[in-house]
């Protein structure tokens, strides 16, 4: 308490990569690394700004498999994680909410490969397109973070290999393993090209319910 502190930090110019990696007996795990032109963190908001253009790479390429069933976009089993062009990234410690958003002409990126057997499984890419994404975490008893919901606004795409969502508005429950997606007054919301009214999709299930619009 009696030595100075560190009340607000800043790294830029040129390109600025934080990276972390994940261990256990000295086996490497994984990692997270993140690329932006300027990163700062103030000590009194608790906030973490990442300001880009940037992207994040997510390697669990080596954690293991879990015992129980997982939701199909788990991060807590083996996969890539790579999200590209957002102009903003906000980490607020004392909330763990993690914000991100997309520049003014252009949409965030996030692509997902699933790895089974140490092997990447190109053909189950997903892709997803945002303007706005807003993910909020919770701590475990093991001080471990996992995903308790996540809300994206603004130009929602998703493709994987035999579906396409389109719409304004898509929130994640993780606790219910459920995806819903509505559109809004620019983006209508349609399932592989047919406009709906709106798209629930049980992770679990593999169950999509929708209505065709009149």
């Amino acid at each position: 308490d009696s030595g100075p502190q560190i009340k607000h930090f800043t790294a830029d110019g040129g390109v600025v990569k934080l990276a972390t990696v994940k261990m256990a007996n000295e086996k490497v795990l994984g990692g997270v690394e993140l690329k932006c032109l300027k990163c700062e963190y103030d000590t009194v908001q608790q906030l973490f700004l990442a300001t880009g253009p940037g992207v994040i790479n997510l390697d669990n390429s080596n954690i293991h498999e879990p015992n129980s069933q997982q939701d199909r976009f788990t991060l807590n089993k083996p996969c890539w994680v790579i999200i590209e062009n957002f102009q903003t990234l906000k980490y607020f410690l004392d909330k763990n909410q993690l914000v991100a958003d997309a520049p003014s002409q252009g949409l965030l990126t996030v692509n997902y490969f699933p790895i089974v057997k140490t092997q990447v499984q190109y053909d189950q890419q997903v892709t997803v397109t945002a303007v706005h994404v807003q993910a909020d975490l919770i701590e475990t008893a093991e001080g471990e973070f996992k995903l308790s919901t996540l809300s994206a606004t603004g130009g929602i795409t998703y493709e994987d290999r035999d579906k396409e969502f389109d719409g304004g508005k898509l929130f994640y429950d993780a606790g219910k393993s459920i995806v819903t997606i509505h559109g809004d007054e620019l983006q209508p919301c349609r399932f592989n090209g047919a406009p709906v009214d709106a798209i629930e999709w049980n992770l679990k299930t593999d169950r999509i319910k929708f209505e065709i619009s009149g």
